[in-house]
């Protein structure tokens, strides 16, 4: 027997608003991913939708994450969806919420009214969590109500995200810790220096980004919200003369079946605001910097739970590097070619009268050189680069260590206080039929006394390395 009309409405909770804005608008706003994602939910929640696919039989997943840390995980398959008219879906909270959700669009002209319905499996089931959905409804409308005039105006957010086959703490401490964002924040090609960093509400974190052309660029960051590990709030701007406006972000953080999915979301002061990043490429190279962290997850231990524990690194503000150019005679290709081909940095590789005697290499983020040296007197000694970026023509980015004849780390042979480590980026520069080469080095992981030692030794960096492009510069005269 057909239900009678009574009977529905005991099951039903129905809730209703007119909205100032018309109804094209207000339905994109119910049946977009990256819009229902910054309303969705009571006053305080933030949302990370895993799949949206806005169809009859299309699947729905999101995480809602409370102001108090709590994750709600939510499923919802859509039966109907008829632009810009109506939106019903089913919806299931693991906890036993469950409920048919119609939603109708009534267009008023500049205005839209709109009725959320929330039909209940029994009178009973409805009648327990209506003193809790109705306010719920009326403040998810109040957060729809603030949206709507930014979408009016033009989107003034850009919101990116991506899932990582990584537990959720994995990738909490990738985005937390100043030695592990070193491996992997930023666009490809950028590598950063840490300047200061205190975690936490009133903390900042103070780093300066180097572009692939050799340009720095300072960042500031002041945290506002840390909520382990599932959700940091902060607020970005340059740390020089201010000539980008901070803009806040948004990054959440919720796993699911062992996978952690994040959402950074960018909000600007102004659709303009928005606009001038976006030209300048912010949606790009955020989906780069995604990237390159779901590289740096990939390098994981199979199976760990942990990020590899990484040498401490000590305050960077210290640190001077050493920055060397040169400009030779011969174009860009072969010059880069010179740095990544054996055959080629045999014929000039290392200091100055000293000759390649052994060498090995593997050409790929995360390969290495490893090479022996004879001096004129007949000394021995071993290097090891271990490769990080590699963008040819124009960037190599390497770890650089001396070695032993077996491919192991050690130390200096002559400075037990030189860095174990250090980081080398080279930059290759076209110049009208010429190359330009930069070289940053400067290091890596290190303590106070290493970093002293290594900023004392800049007059023999001098010589050594100028000795070496000597050696560089004669081959590529005959090359």
């Amino acid at each position: 027997m057909p239900a009678k009309p009574s009977d529905i409405a005991d099951r039903e909770i129905v809730s209703a608003r007119i909205f100032d804005a018309p109804r094209d608008l207000v339905f994109r706003a119910w049946s977009e991913s990256e819009l229902i994602a910054q309303w969705w939910g009571p006053k305080g929640f933030a949302n990370t939708v895993h799949s949206f696919d806005a169809k009859a039989g299309g699947q729905w997943h999101l995480t809602m994450h409370g102001p108090d840390g709590t994750d709600y995980y939510n499923e919802s398959t859509f039966a109907e969806v008829s632009a810009p008219e109506k939106i019903v879906f089913d919806h299931t909270i693991p906890a036993g919420h469950e409920f048919r959700a119609i939603i109708s669009f009534e267009d008023l002209g500049a205005k839209t009214k709109v009725t959320f319905t929330m039909r209940h499996q029994t009178a009973e089931q409805s009648a327990r969590v209506r003193p809790m959905v109705v306010p719920a409804n009326e403040q998810n409308f109040d957060r729809l109500e603030a949206l709507l005039p930014s979408m009016a105006a033009g989107n003034e957010a850009i919101v990116l995200q991506q899932t990582f086959k990584a537990p959720r703490d994995v990738v909490w401490q990738a985005w937390t810790e100043p030695e592990q964002l070193a491996q992997w924040f930023g666009p490809d090609g950028f590598t950063l220096t840490t300047l200061a960093h205190k975690p936490g509400p009133g903390g900042l974190w103070r780093w300066v980004f180097h572009g692939p052309d050799g340009t720095d660029y300072k960042n500031r960051l002041d945290y506002l919200e840390v909520v382990k590990p599932q959700r940091l709030v902060y607020s970005h701007g340059d740390d020089g003369d201010g000539a980008q406006p901070p803009f806040l972000v948004t990054v959440l953080f919720a796993e699911h079946n062992g996978m952690t999915t994040v959402t950074l979301r960018s909000q600007f002061a102004s659709a303009e605001e928005r606009a001038n990043v976006v030209k300048f490429g912010a949606v790009e190279g955020g989906r780069q910097t995604l990237a390159r962290l779901e590289a740096y997850a990939r390098s994981l231990s199979p199976g760990g739970s942990q990020m590899p524990k990484l040498p401490t690194q000590t305050s960077l503000s210290a640190i001077d590097p050493f920055i060397l150019s040169r400009t030779f005679d011969a174009p860009r290709e072969l010059v880069f070619a010179a740095f990544t081909e054996p055959a080629r940095m045999k014929e000039w590789w290392g200091p100055k009268g000293f000759k390649v005697m052994s060498q090995t290499m593997d050409l790929r983020p995360g390969g290495s050189y490893h090479y022996g040296l004879e001096s004129p007197t007949g000394q021995q000694m071993w290097g090891k680069l271990i490769f990080r970026e590699i963008a040819a023509p124009a960037r190599i980015v390497f770890i650089t260590c001396f070695s032993d004849a077996e491919g192991g780390v050690t130390r200096h042979p002559m400075a037990a206080a030189w860095p174990l480590e250090t980081l080398s980026t080279h930059t290759f520069e076209d110049a009208g039929g010429k190359t330009k080469v930069s070289i940053r080095w400067e290091p890596f992981n290190a303590n106070a006394e290493e970093i002293t030692t290594f900023n004392a030794a800049h007059a023999g960096m001098t010589g050594g390395w100028n000795g070496t492009m000597d050696q560089l510069a004669e081959y590529l005269a005959t090359a």
